[in-house]
């Protein structure tokens, strides 16, 4: 199905708390140093973002998001986060 996001297990059980945390559910949320989106993605990572074939608008889309996300998770886990579960 078109928007689905495969989320890396260990991902699942948090997600949620984390996104309330981050963005309070808001895909147009805006964090202090221009992070985006609801798992607030850093502009840091515009490269990654970049190669994985996304634009740094669709950070405010939430399927992106958290595509993005969840690689970012595979390699650093929750570590990158402000909001742990």
């Amino acid at each position: 199905e078109a928007g689905c996001v495969p989320i890396p297990g260990g991902m699942a059980a948090g997600i949620w708390k984390v996104m309330e945390c981050e963005s309070k559910f808001d895909p147009r949320a805006v964090g202090r140093i221009g992070e985006r989106g609801v798992l607030q993605i850093a502009p840091v990572h515009r490269a990654r973002i970049e190669r994985m074939g996304f634009t740094w608008d669709e950070m405010f889309e939430v399927p992106a998001n958290i595509a993005v996300a969840a690689t970012i998770f595979n390699e650093q886990g929750w570590r990158p986060w402000s909001c742990k579960p």
